[in-house]
């Protein structure tokens, strides 16, 4: 639990509605997100401000539900730091597939199951989104990946494990962008090949899969 005022970390009045919290909290993880400091020589200090942000953000929604007679946050949006094959998933879906199931098959890379399961399960969650996402990287299109795993930002925003897979996810889109465009420009192709690498096995840290055959 933050020190600070956690309305005062987020930068908005106690009269706040649900929506400006969320809004709030989304802008300033967003700004210090640890990928986007990771070569900033004040990395140490970000990190510190976005875990303040998570942790003033998850004080004000427990209070909120407090209030409302009622919690179901629990330790569920506990910092995971990044795909964790626990955190955050849901007892069951619908359609007899539960999402500790889905995790597992994507854990065994068994990405056309997960994929059927998913497509089974009438009722999206945000944790249906994230896996979502997840297999939809797997499969290599990152632009419905950051598309599913952006709604279960939207729907969970507190979930620090959709937050970083998240934002993971859309650094590696743009560095691969960036490297493209480099070797279009006449890039050296060693470096490319060796940039790709590096970006793949950064991704599968996150359930990812930026190129399958590496």
């Amino acid at each position: 639990m933050v020190t600070r005022d956690p309305y005062e970390v987020l930068g908005i009045p106690k009269t706040a509605s649900k929506d400006e919290i969320k809004k709030a909290y989304r802008d300033l993880a967003k700004k210090y997100h640890p990928d986007v400091h990771s070569d900033n020589p004040l990395a140490d200090l970000a990190e510190e401000k976005f875990k303040e942000v998570q942790s003033a953000y998850d004080q004000i929604m427990n209070e909120e539900e407090a209030r409302s007679g009622f919690n179901t946050r629990n330790s569920r949006n506990s910092n995971s730091g990044g795909y964790n094959s626990g955190s955050g998933a849901s007892s069951s879906g619908s359609g007899g597939y539960s999402y500790v199931g889905i995790r597992t098959l994507i854990a065994r890379n068994d990405i056309r199951n997960a994929r059927k399961s998913l497509d089974s399960i009438a009722l999206k969650t945000a944790e249906w989104y994230f896996l979502s996402g997840v297999v939809y990287s797997r499969f290599g299109n990152s632009g419905l990946a950051l598309k599913d795993m952006a709604m279960a930002v939207e729907m969970d925003p507190g979930n620090t494990e959709y937050v970083n897979a998240y934002y993971s996810l859309q650094n590696q889109s743009q560095n691969y962008q960036n490297t493209y465009r480099q070797y279009n420009s006449g890039g050296n192709l060693g470096n490319l090949c060796c940039q790709l690498w590096c970006m793949d096995s950064c991704c599968e840290c996150v359930g990812c899969d930026l190129i399958s055959c590496l």
